[in-house]
């Protein structure tokens, strides 16, 4: 509920001054010192370090905000909104998928209605739903603008992008370089001088990725960094005078103090921590002896998480970023399991999973007849599935934010295997 809570809060702004609400609704100027500390306190979420319209964290929470200016709004009117653009997703995906597979209607509708990580997380009033809408407005016309090009298709295939740029860019930056390869791969078949672009497009990107691996390499081992940070819990502080964070673990709370009504902690005890400069990907190779007495300001504290699970620490190293990538795809294709920390909520999940795949399974069985053209669909939503998963299992080390996070993998999935499902002997619906 941060973002609904929050969204009330942002909303709450415009009553002081509307002109502080359009500056944190567009992402510009300077705020007042009343909206600033409104924004610090309240707005959970937000990260004051980022001005850009593309933090989707502050996207869904302007856009929660301004239902808040209907009158007698309430948590349950954003559960009927976002229950309604769930709909509106359904309904596309019917109208696409029924398209490329032989399965009946009924059973095609009924699969996406009880799709389970969709009736979870496709509903509520999270980043996730909007995410959902944009998936179905690329794939719906993507699809039709590729059979007639129409106005009406390019406005909801350019609908589909601006979603995904505002909730989820890395979604759509993965979709656009699935679809470029769907492109390459169709002309590649077409092409005389076949290996001679098999080579020139391997070359091209290795020579990309070892261009660019350090700048890559760091990015990701900055952001799994933070996101262990937040999923471990515990205490992060600022020591003014040597100018770096401290790190106060859950076992550490017992030698510190929080300072009621204050923003700080008090050391009780000698306690050796972490330390990190501004900015870093990992603690520096030291620990810091704290000495009792010492008071520093809280930057950011949280308990640990339930879903909390060690991954291989990236620490900017590019043969750590290769040598985990085994364990990133399984993090995300394949767990949680029973076994794995968390609510028991991971048990569903896990039987999502068995059933996904087991259907997975069933149509490359009952496969139709694989021509060219099937080929490159399967290699661009493989790529996708790959890429994705990676980015995830790379950086999360949270069970719970993996399950919402592989969506649209697991819908690549299930597109995979509707479309490769041969049914009833027949006519080809789409060719």
């Amino acid at each position: 509920y941060n973002y609904m809570y929050s969204a009330k809060y942002l909303k709450e702004i415009s009553d002081n001054s509307f002109l502080d609400y359009l500056k944190l609704l567009f992402g510009m100027g300077e705020l007042s010192e009343h909206a600033y500390q409104i924004v610090q306190k309240h707005i959970i979420l937000w990260d004051t370090s980022d001005g850009t319209l593309y933090n989707d964290n502050r996207n869904i929470i302007r856009v929660f905000s301004l239902v808040y200016f209907l009158k007698n709004v309430n948590i349950h009117t954003l559960f009927i909104i976002t229950s309604f653009i769930a709909t509106i997703s359904l309904r596309n995906f019917f109208i696409t998928l029924k398209q490329v597979t032989f399965i009946d209607d009924l059973t095609l509708f009924m699969s996406l209605l009880f799709f389970p990580s969709l009736l979870a997380w496709g509903g509520g009033p999270m980043k996730e739903v909007f995410m959902i809408l944009g998936l179905s407005y690329f794939f719906r016309g993507m699809l039709f603008f590729y059979i007639h090009k129409t106005w009406k298709n390019f406005i909801l295939l350019a609908l589909g992008i601006v979603l995904l740029i505002l909730f989820k860019p890395y979604v759509l930056m993965t979709l656009l370089l699935s679809v470029l390869l769907f492109w390459v791969i169709q002309y590649f078949f077409k092409a005389k001088n076949k290996w001679s672009y098999v080579a020139m497009v391997l070359l091209t990107f290795i020579l990309s990725i070892f261009f660019f691996k350090n700048s890559i390499t760091e990015k990701i081992s900055k952001k799994q960094f933070d996101f262990i940070n937040i999923s471990k819990g515990g205490y992060h502080v600022f020591d003014h005078q040597n100018h770096y964070f401290i790190y106060f673990g859950e076992e550490d709370e017992s030698k510190i103090r929080h300072i009621e009504n204050q923003n700080k902690i008090i050391v009780k005890e000698p306690v050796d921590v972490e330390v990190y400069l501004p900015g870093a990907s990992m603690f520096l190779d030291k620990e810091v002896r704290v000495l009792p007495n010492k008071e520093f300001d809280i930057v950011f504290h949280q308990k640990r998480s339930n879903s909390f699970f060690e991954i291989t620490r990236i620490k900017n190293q590019f043969n750590r970023l290769i040598y985990m990538i085994p364990e990133a795809i399984v993090n995300v294709l394949f767990r949680p399991t029973p076994f794995d920390p968390g609510s028991s909520l991971k048990v569903l999940s896990f039987i999502e999973t068995i059933l996904l795949f087991s259907f997975l399974g069933f149509t490359i069985i009952h496969r139709r007849k694989i021509e060219q053209k099937d080929l490159a669909i399967y290699i661009a939503v493989l790529f996708f599935i790959v890429s994705n998963a990676l980015l995830i299992g790379w950086v999360t080390p949270n069970f719970g934010a993996i399950v919402r996070y592989r969506l649209p993998i697991y819908l690549a999935i299930l597109f995979l295997s509707l479309h490769l499902y041969r049914g009833k002997e027949g006519k080809e619906k789409f060719q």
